[in-house]
């Protein structure tokens, strides 16, 4: 069994690391609101100082993009931070408007974000866009 912390709260990361039990961390944008970080730069910032904290474990980054091309340059984008980035993808409908929309999924499991990092698809929290 893994032990992963669901937060953005460096001390919660320090202290669980500390104790020797941390396995890894999964955040989102959410997570990130709740600890007062907000801005591209200062999101991006702290997604590398836990990794930092983490080690050598997996910390989960989440797209905010709801569009097929925006989820894969963000996608991208994370996984350049640092080597231990999963990148997750929310689970939502879209209408497709080109036949790539339909193979996220497969794109994700093939790792063509890089060769170091991979990605998951989290079940849906946006709504639907119809």
């Amino acid at each position: 069994m893994k032990f992963f912390l669901d937060t953005a709260n460096l001390e919660q990361i320090r202290e669980a690391h500390d104790l020797g039990i941390l396995d890894g961390v999964t955040t989102n944008p959410s997570l990130m609101a709740k600890e007062g970080i907000t801005g591209e730069k200062n999101i991006l910032k702290h997604y590398v100082d836990i990794c930092e904290i983490v080690g050598k474990g997996d910390v989960s980054a989440e797209v905010i993009s709801t569009d097929f091309k925006g989820m894969i340059k963000e996608g991208e984008s994370l996984a350049k931070l640092h080597e231990n980035i999963v990148v997750k993808i929310p689970m939502i409908f879209i209408r497709p408007k080109h036949p790539d929309e339909l193979h996220i999924s497969l794109f994700c499991r093939t790792g063509d974000f890089s060769s170091k990092s991979r990605c998951i698809i989290r079940q849906p929290f946006y709504r639907t866009i119809r």
